[in-house]
């Protein structure tokens, strides 16, 4: 969300695009035996200490098992100004492969800490 568009939803504003990964996060103690794995996928241009620090806070540990590359067109061209000043301010990041700009997706193995 572009704190700078006028806003037409009923969603809370979300400057840096993490509260749909933050609200599951904040879940998993119901959801998830504890003994059980959860998989979560996560963008790079959201940045990853802010799930490492929430998933800490609830218990949880992670470790990427698997990531992939894919262009970021579409809502995401739309919406580059805004990307780029997430980026300025955490460690989000997106990557320049010639003219086509990409963004890597992580699938995270979450559990709880032992």
């Amino acid at each position: 969300m572009d704190p700078f568009e006028q806003v037409v939803t009923h969603r809370p504003l979300d400057y840096w695009g993490r509260n749909l990964l933050d609200h599951l996060i904040r879940l998993l103690p119901e959801a998830l035996a504890d003994d059980g794995t959860a998989y979560i996928l996560q963008l790079s241009i959201i940045g990853e200490q802010r799930t490492a620090q929430l998933l800490d806070q609830m218990g949880y540990q992670s470790r990427v098992v698997d990531f992939a590359f894919f262009e970021s067109g579409g809502i995401f061209d739309d919406k580059s100004e805004q990307i780029a000043r997430v980026e300025a301010s955490s460690d989000a990041y997106h990557l320049s492969l010639g003219d086509t700009e990409m963004m890597v997706a992580y699938l995270l193995e979450v559990t709880r800490k032992r």
